[in-house]
């Protein structure tokens, strides 16, 4: 920005000299001088006006994908449009299914995909019409393919079982996320206290980081689990 302004500055001056330096007028170089300042002062201050670096408070920056994880999308086409339940589509209520698909993808020697995952939790009795899912469709389907998970309410104990390479996943409440109810699996946490959110609804959520602050803040205590998330018992 300076450098665009020092330019600009020297432009005016070359225009003055090649179209104004046959004027007389006495104090006309003065006022050109003070107007090519005042035009100088107006370009700077933007750039002195505006904190360097600002941080961003939600997402912090790209995200890189674990290589461990498999990454599925509720919206994928490839079941977007397949029925979650009687009357729901997995591309509105289907993310407690792709998330459990996700979990069981990336840390078991079982491949499911987000439609096989759905099927087997309606079968189950674990979808909600309407709604999406019965809470402990997350707990119950860890179990059935394999994991174990503990379930918590602490923030701080997620914090530390990220921090050791437990994977979480979380239910989360209105906010940046979600206007009701969402899951998202938690994949891990840096050193400025970031997060690699695996979004099953949003590829642009998950290209990013998140503050876990802000994932604490929005997530959402399930009235039938009394948690919010559930600590995956096996590290990546």
């Amino acid at each position: 920005m300076i450098l665009l302004c020092i330019l600009f500055f020297l432009a005016v001056v070359q225009i003055y000299v090649h179209w104004f330096a046959s004027q007389r007028r006495r104090g006309g170089k003065k006022r050109f001088v003070g107007t090519a300042v005042l035009w100088l002062i107006v370009f700077l201050i933007p750039s002195w006006s505006l904190p360097p670096d600002s941080p961003d408070t939600t997402a912090q920056k790209e995200a890189e994908y674990p290589a461990w994880l498999v990454y599925y999308n509720q919206t994928d086409p490839r079941w977007a449009e397949e029925r979650y339940g009687q009357t729901d589509l997995i591309k509105e209520t289907g993310c407690g299914p792709t998330v459990l698909a996700m979990a069981v993808s990336s840390l078991t020697e079982t491949e499911i995909n987000p439609k096989e995952m759905a099927d087997w939790a309606s079968e189950h009795g674990y979808c909600s019409p309407g709604s999406g899912s019965y809470h402990t469709l997350i707990a119950d389907g860890l179990v059935q393919f394999g994991l174990t998970c503990t379930p918590s309410d602490d923030a701080q104990t997620v914090r530390q079982a990220l921090q050791d390479g437990f994977p979480v996943i979380v239910l989360m409440g209105e906010g940046h996320f979600t206007g009701g109810g969402h899951f998202l699996l938690l994949c891990d946490i840096d050193e400025a206290q970031t997060v690699f959110v695996a979004d099953p609804k949003s590829t642009v959520n998950t290209e990013k980081r998140w503050a876990f602050d802000l994932i604490a803040g929005e997530a959402k205590t399930s009235p039938t689990t009394g948690g919010a998330y559930w600590i995956i018992e096996k590290q990546v």
